[in-house]
């Protein structure tokens, strides 16, 4: 029993592979544009993909399954705000400054976190 998981070529952060977890338990990495086979541990099984605290929606995976990592339909306004909140950041004078900053990308990390930013979807087999 096996699933063939797909990363898309314009996930973000595509220089750093995904970590890959069937029922919670670390099987493997993915890294951009690869296609790769895992062997299920049960007949169905949950498959979830995590990066710096970032993760994906669970999926119930099957033998057969063919899998495709991309991003989640808001990803793309993420990075819109963090662009805004950087010149709104940049205006700021003295030490605000870098406490802005380092308010920004703690902010992102901790939003990352308590939402889904990478999207698993079930493809037809091509």
């Amino acid at each position: 029993m096996a699933f063939i998981l797909i990363r898309d070529t314009e996930v973000a952060a595509s220089f750093i592979k995904f970590k890959i977890e069937i029922n919670n338990e670390d099987v493997g990495k993915i890294a951009q544009g690869e296609e790769k086979e895992f062997t299920l541990p049960e007949e169905e099984s949950v498959l979830q993909i995590k990066q710096f605290g970032s993760r994906s929606n669970k999926l119930v995976v099957n033998d057969g399954d063919y899998i495709e990592i991309s991003n989640a339909s808001w990803f793309f306004w993420e990075f819109v705000s963090l662009f805004i909140l950087g010149i709104i950041v940049s205006s700021f004078e003295g030490p605000a400054v870098w406490t802005g900053y380092a308010l920004v990308i703690v902010g992102y990390f901790v939003f990352n976190y308590f939402v889904e930013s990478i999207k698993l979807t079930k493809r037809n087999k091509e």
